[in-house]
């Protein structure tokens, strides 16, 4: 356990520290207006789903260095400045069409204009994938932390340049390119750390096999619930707006939480390469925190029935998703994400067929929407553990 915890609690610390740049932002904008909150939150939309393209790049890059595998810094920082350049040029050249949602919005102008500056950020977040990845991969995931604090304090300090004193003549380019500079210096300090430490190998490596499982990372990252989630806020949009505070309220207070999923996640891709046994006590400690939290959200946003229904099945939901993000862990652990891609895939469109039909039949509301999204995540976390258990099987007896 305490392997586990000396992974996991530094990776998950560096998870929650990097969530508060995008409050920072919030908080700087909000005291100029309400309107750029909005802006911000629908700009991202499009930048989340372009962005999990490369997320798969720092996952193989744990797996690989966790496996004693040589990785050639500067090959695969080639690859990701050549990736990443080419999306942020085509994101802001076709800005437009990935904006389709956002048409008839009456602050389109502005979303378009702070989303064809942002998408630029994904240039310096490609390297910052690749660094944590290696750091993760080399049981370092601590010094991943501190560089999450550098990042933070410079946003902090940009925003407050560009945003409060308004510097730049427009908040929303100011908060903008405040990111871009301080996740590029970040990524540069972040090379200069690794040229210091000698942790740059340039030893042979087979880059075909490290692109073609990044990229199927990336797939299934595009295919994954967070994905889901923000094309799920569409219908969320449809019921009424007190519900749909409940909602983005509890997805809110709940982050912290859920991205513990995602930093167990990186320690079974790391202890199954170096095969390291983890204790099932885990979940039962998760699942206790979860309920220990809820009850203390629930008294903090004095939620009504629904919403108490509500928080128990998300509750739920979160405690599965816990559990479906090491059954994916296990899959990637043995190069076999392509199995995941196809069972996420089918989920997300019976899914969202699911969601349609309910929307179109009225009965769209906070707590179908729950009980609905329950329910896939769960045949989703079975499907998964069916396939791999009988692959177990099968492993023993030959």
């Amino acid at each position: 356990m305490k392997k586990v915890l000396a992974f996991t609690i530094p990776t998950w610390s560096a998870m929650v520290v990097n969530s508060l740049i995008g409050i920072t932002d919030f908080w700087f904008l909000s005291q100029i207006s309400k309107n750029y909150m909005s802006i911000v939150g629908i700009a991202y939309i499009p930048f989340s789903i372009i962005s999990s393209l490369i997320v798969g790049i720092g996952i193989e890059a744990n797996r690989t260095k966790a496996k004693g595998n040589p990785i050639n810094f500067w090959y695969i920082l080639i690859f990701v400045l050549i990736l990443s350049s080419s999306l942020s040029i085509l994101a802001q050249g076709f800005s437009h069409y990935f904006l389709f949602f956002t048409w008839d919005n009456p602050m389109y102008k502005e979303i378009k204009t702070y989303f064809s500056i942002i998408c630029y950020a994904i240039i310096p977040t490609s390297i910052l994938y690749v660094c944590t990845g290696i750091l993760r991969g080399k049981g370092l995931p601590k010094k991943t932390l501190i560089f999450s604090f550098l990042a933070v304090i410079l946003n902090f300090f940009l925003d407050f340049l560009f945003i409060k004193t308004n510097l730049l003549g427009n908040p929303l380019t100011g908060c903008a390119i405040a990111t871009v500079i301080a996740d590029s210096l970040v990524a540069v300090i972040y090379i200069l750390y690794f040229m210091k430490k000698r942790f740059v190998d340039t030893s042979k490596m087979d880059i075909r096999k490290f692109v073609t499982n990044a990229l199927i990372n990336s797939t299934e990252k595009l295919f994954s619930v967070s994905t889901l989630q923000v094309i799920s806020n569409l219908f969320i949009a449809k019921i009424s707006v007190m519900q749909a505070s409940i909602y983005f309220g509890l997805d809110r207070f709940f982050s912290p939480l859920l991205l513990f999923s995602y930093s167990f996640f990186e320690w079974v891709l790391y202890s199954k390469s170096k095969g390291i046994k983890t204790s099932n006590s885990i979940y039962l400690i998760y699942f206790g925190l979860l309920v220990v939290y809820n009850s203390i959200v629930i008294q903090f946003m004095n939620l009504d029935s629904i919403g108490l229904i509500y928080s128990c099945i998300y509750v739920v939901y979160l405690f599965i998703f816990f559990i479906e993000r090491t059954l994916v862990a296990n899959f990637f652990a043995k190069e076999q994400g392509k199995i995941v891609n196809y069972v996420i895939l089918s989920k997300n469109i019976l899914f969202l067929i699911t969601l349609f039909i309910v929307s179109n039949l009225d009965k769209l509301s906070l707590l179908s929407f729950g009980v609905v999204n329950l329910l896939f995540l769960f045949g989703e976390a079975i499907c998964l553990m069916v396939i791999l258990q009988k692959q177990n099987k099968h492993l023993k007896m030959v």
